[in-house]
């Protein structure tokens, strides 16, 4: 029997995250300011599993950024992709943001900035935060991109061989 009270909840709220919506972003940055639009409250453009899967089919020029930590990357990872785990990345940032360190310093400085930037993690939680922290530093938003569902969602739909866990 359904419950005659249904309360809506503030989904970013639960999950602790931004939504992440299927929104496709083609902005010049330089034109955000002058339109009053925040680089930070742009929706993060996702890419699909089978969509990288097929630019990588393509021989496209993908940069490929891998946030999860070294044990998981002996269980499983995504070929053509630079590692840099999470707490390593979010620690440089906070440096940056402190002005303890230049980017340039630190291991943010081997992300691309000029260039698109797939992001991925084990379900998209850790990637959506990383690419988060970039904006934050001034990365473009519209270079950087979220692989929806992560490695999981990679196993399910592209190779079918490796573990999910």
């Amino acid at each position: 029997m359904p419950h005659d009270q249904v309360e809506l909840i503030d989904y970013e709220q639960f999950c602790g995250m931004p939504a992440h919506d299927h929104v496709q972003v083609k902005l010049n940055v330089s034109e955000l300011s002058e339109n009053g639009i925040s680089p930070e409250d742009l929706p993060t453009p996702l890419i699909t599993p089978i969509e990288l899967k097929q630019r990588f089919d393509n021989d496209d020029d993908v940069f490929v950024l891998d946030v999860r930590n070294p044990e998981e990357l002996e269980i499983a990872a995504i070929e053509h992709h630079l590692e840099i785990p999470k707490p390593r990345i979010m620690a440089a940032v906070e440096q940056v943001k402190l002005g303890q360190v230049a980017l340039v310093d630190t291991v943010l400085n081997a992300i691309p900035r000029d260039r698109e930037v797939i992001v991925y993690c084990r379900t998209q939680a850790r990637s959506g935060q990383v690419i988060d922290a970039l904006r934050e530093l001034g990365f473009d938003p519209t270079k950087l991109v979220l692989l929806e569902g992560g490695i999981i969602e990679w196993a399910r739909t592209v190779d079918h061989s490796m573990p999910v866990y």
